[in-house]
């Protein structure tokens, strides 16, 4: 053997050109001389076509020199990282290596570096006898065998960085595929690696796995079956094809049977297998690696029965500080058994929260592990909703340090929804019936606002069956008050009634409240306003007056307003518009001094609609553009979405068709989010009106029918027989004459027999436009008179100047002339009147000789 020395480097050189490599110290392996074997090719044979990872492969094509995949334990990254490494096999020609490093599997132990390192070198081309002893020798001699090659080499399976580091080229001209269930941030911090975590499916690409596994059609009859099936294993591709290689086993079943049968599963991973492989141990393996303590934690965080957690839902489940649980949630999620959002909030998948709940059975952790964990957790819900529900309530007028700590509370409710409505489910299997009354009260006003009033339904129904049961009757009436104001909301005013009835019962029999007379007082009104419909309304008004003394009693001047505004609106319902006036003028002003800005909206809307019928348009819209500015504010989406309707109909009245469009379109998608459906009706009732105002026919029948669809469902006469009105109309400009005829005939029939004055003056004054089309001037003539004297009755400005409008054509066209002016004349100085001055300015035709006092593009209709 000889030796030189240049440059402070020495070098070694065996007799005849054969490879020499220090083993460490003064140990020396000989290689023998010639070429390098063929190339390895270690990569395991693909078992399928890869699906649903396009954007993944991509990445990893990219040329970049190190990747570390990771991911939940089932999610795919072995088959993505041999799938790739096969892709890069042509780029990287000089050898394709493998090793499976343990970390995770099954009745073996991690793999060594060194053990990995001794696999690789046999693996290109080296015997035993060349191969280096010691990690750090072995190390070297890897990296110089590859130094200048390119090739692929996947590390699979990882445990952390020390296991890793050792195996990496030394240059960049091989390209690694690391893949680990755990975030190796070790590797990230020592090396220019690249990180990429590989997510569950999506459910198209889990059909399309299952499908292809199974020998199914994803698109087929069993189609429905299939999705349902990848959405149970959370599109998680390893029970996947677990499920899926048992069809395949068993051609003669079908899908549905499999669904069935994994639904009737206490434990649906229990039934995740094929042979000896199974979901269950996969998770277990990551399970026992874990500490004891996180084990502990993690078996509780499957205790929680929503969606998801934060950082004090998570320490009050588990019962350790908020501190310990957000370092344990960020250990979790570093080994990918907990996923966390954006915004913060922790996930547990759907199979590993059912792998942590059969841990707890397997290890005893029965009932009153669970109870007492729920406890823990509803009882800090519970604080919480509180703390929510008391900043939803903000004083009139808003100022802007409320209305953001409103909006945190909106949002944070929102969030919080399903895991809130969760655990007072999970609450009423239960004796804990004090602590789900606590969250069922604290989420009624938030409910009442946002909904899905379907969600509220079923919460007040089971809290009140709850109640009941374990004889809290205080409890129960207000769970009954809360149900029935939510069917009054959904218009289902048969329903709520007995409702009402049930809980002021309740009250009355069992008065073992402090705040009895309150809880009654609010309850009468409640009621009251799901029977305004009814014909008599004296039983009505005394409730009312009743809950005004109460409120007045208890120096309630909140409630005391409340009273007076349900007050003010059944006399806008009896047509009293003056009283109805006086008396909501009375509620808007306490409301304004001790009311919410809600409450304050909702008693202006409703003194808008009272002058409003009594013709005093310009205060009305005044009004409703200020409760909309206040809702908007505050970010009420009920109320807002009421005085868009407001709003939107006295810009028809006004004749500014395109902004009451644009007011409305935003109210019909409002009502559609809070599923309203008396709402939404109303609405699609006033956008009719608009887009015929506008010329946009087809718009407006639509819009039309869909209101009298939503009025038919709701037993709604009035609604109907207005909407069935407009539907005449559109039917006369559509050259339908014979069904507009019909059409009016109908809505006027509907409106006699309800006695609604109003009402029938619109149907009227339609009916006198279209005998007027037809040359029936006379009888036109006599529906228009008609009609005046029901709008005078009725009050309505608006149907009084369509009438005078309506006389003034047909004496026009009978010859007189002179009689006919005077008409026009006082149906436009109506029109002035109530500021709809573009309707007023269409006059001026007919009036040629005297001088128009509303220019058309001038607005008064102005807050």
């Amino acid at each position: 053997m000889s030796g030189d020395e240049s440059g402070g480097r020495r070098s070694l050189r065996a007799d005849g050109g054969a490879e020499v490599f220090q083993a460490g110290g003064n140990q020396y392996i000989f290689g023998s001389p010639g070429e390098r074997p063929e190339p390895a090719r270690m990569l395991p044979r693909e078992s399928a076509p890869l699906v649903g990872r396009d954007a993944e492969i991509a990445t990893l094509l990219s040329g970049h020199a190190l990747y570390l995949i990771d991911g939940m334990p089932g999610v795919g990254k072995t088959a993505l990282a041999v799938h790739v490494g096969h892709l890069l096999s042509a780029r990287y020609p000089d050898g394709d290596f493998f090793v499976d490093l343990h970390a995770h599997t099954a009745g073996m132990r991690a793999v060594t570096p060194d053990d990995a390192l001794y696999q690789l070198l046999i693996a290109d081309g080296l015997t035993p006898g060349q191969i280096a002893v010691g990690v750090q020798a072995r190390s070297a001699q890897w990296r110089s065998r590859l130094a200048k090659r390119r090739c692929v080499v996947v590390l699979d399976n990882a445990l952390d960085r020390a296991q890793v580091a050792p195996l990496l080229p030394a240059s960049g001209d091989s390209v690694v595929l690391v893949t680990s269930r755990r975030r190796l941030a070790g590797l990230l911090a020592q090396h220019a690696a690249d990180p990429l975590e590989l997510p569950t499916l999506t459910e198209a690409s889990a059909a399309e796995l299952f499908a292809h596994r199974s020998g199914r059609d994803a698109h087929g009859d069993e189609a429905d079956a299939i999705a349902d099936i990848v959405r149970d294993c959370g599109t998680l591709p390893l029970p996947i094809c677990l499920l899926a290689a048992q069809l395949r086993a068993r051609p003669y079943r079908r899908a549905a049977d499999l669904l069935r049968e994994l639904r009737q599963s206490v434990h649906p991973t229990s039934r995740m297998r094929a042979e000896d492989l199974a979901v269950g141990p996969a998770f277990d393996l990551s399970f026992r690696r874990l500490p004891k303590p996180l084990r502990r934690f993690l078996l509780r965080l499957g205790l929680h029965p929503g969606a998801d957690v934060d950082v004090p839902a998570a320490a009050a489940l588990a019962g350790v500080g908020p501190d310990r649980a957000e370092m344990f949630l960020d250990t979790l999620v570093q080994e990918h058994l907990v996923s966390v959002g954006h915004d913060g909030r922790y996930q547990l998948h759907d199979l590993i929260g059912d792998y942590a709940r059969s841990r707890n059975s397997v290890h005893g952790n029965g009932e009153a592990e669970r109870v007492a964990a729920l406890v823990r957790l509803a009882g800090d819900y519970a604080r919480r909703v509180h703390a929510a529900d008391s900043a939803l309530a903000v004083p009139y007028p808003p100022d802007p340090a409320r209305v953001a700590a409103r909006a945190a509370a909106l949002a944070w409710l929102q969030q919080q929804r399903v895991n809130l409505m969760a655990c007072a489910t999970a609450l009423a299997r239960t004796q804990e019936h004090d602590l789900m009354t606590r969250l069922a009260t604290g989420l009624a006003a938030f409910l009442r606002e946002a909904g899905p009033w379907e969600q509220a339904l079923t919460l007040y129904r089971v809290t009140a069956e709850c109640a009941g049961r374990n004889g809290a009757h205080t409890a129960r009436a207000a769970a009954l008050r809360e149900l029935g104001t939510v069917l009054y909301l959904r218009s289902d005013y048969p329903a709520a009634q007995p409702v009402f009835e049930e809980a002021l019962g309740t009250l009355r029999e069992h008065p073992d409240g402090e705040h009895i007379d309150a809880a009654e007082a609010r309850t009468l009104i409640r009621f009251a306003a799901a029977r305004r419909r009814l014909p008599e309304h004296a039983p009505v008004r005394a409730d009312l007056e009743r809950a005004l003394a109460l409120f007045r009693r208890a120096g309630d001047r909140a409630g005391e307003g409340e009273a007076l505004a349900e007050l003010g609106t059944l006399h806008l319902v009896d047509g009293e518009f003056g009283a109805a006036a006086e008396v909501l003028r009375e509620a808007a002003s306490i409301m304004r001094e001790h009311g919410t800005a809600q409450a304050c909206a909702d008693v202006l809307n409703r003194l808008g609609a009272a002058l409003q019928n009594q013709g005093e348009n310009a205060e009305a819209v005044a009004l409703h553009e200020h409760a909309l500015d206040v809702c908007r504010t505050i970010r009420d989406a009920r109320g807002t979405a009421v005085s868009l309707n407001y709003v939107g109909h006295l810009y028809c009245q006004a004749g500014e068709y395109g902004r009451a469009a644009e007011a409305l379109e935003e109210a019909r998608d409002l009502h559609a989010r809070l599923r309203s459906p008396s709402g939404s009706a109303h609405c699609h009732d006033y956008l009719g009106r608009a887009y015929l105002g506008l010329g946009r026919h087809g718009e407006a029948g639509d819009a039309v029918r869909r209101a009298l669809s939503m009025f038919r469902e709701l037993r709604n006469l009035p609604g109907y027989a207005g909407v069935l009105n407009q539907l005449g109309i559109l039917h006369r400009l559509a050259g339908d004459l014979a069904a507009a005829e019909a059409a009016h005939a109908e809505a006027l029939e509907v409106f006699v027999s309800l006695n609604h004055p109003l009402g029938q003056a619109e149907v009227l004054n339609a009916q006198g436009d279209l005998n007027r089309l037809r040359k029936r001037e006379r009888r036109a003539l006599q529906q228009h008179r008609r009609a005046l004297a029901l709008a005078q009755r009725a009050g309505s400005g608006e149907e009084q100047a369509r009438a005078h409008e309506g006389i003034g054509r047909c004496l026009t066209a009978l010859g007189e002339d002179r009689p006919g002016r005077d008409s026009f004349r006082t149906a436009r100085e109506i029109l002035e009147r109530l500021g709809a001055h573009p309707a007023a300015h269409r006059l001026a035709e007919f009036l040629p000789d005297e001088p128009d006092h509303c220019p058309s593009g001038r607005r008064r209709l102005a807050h």
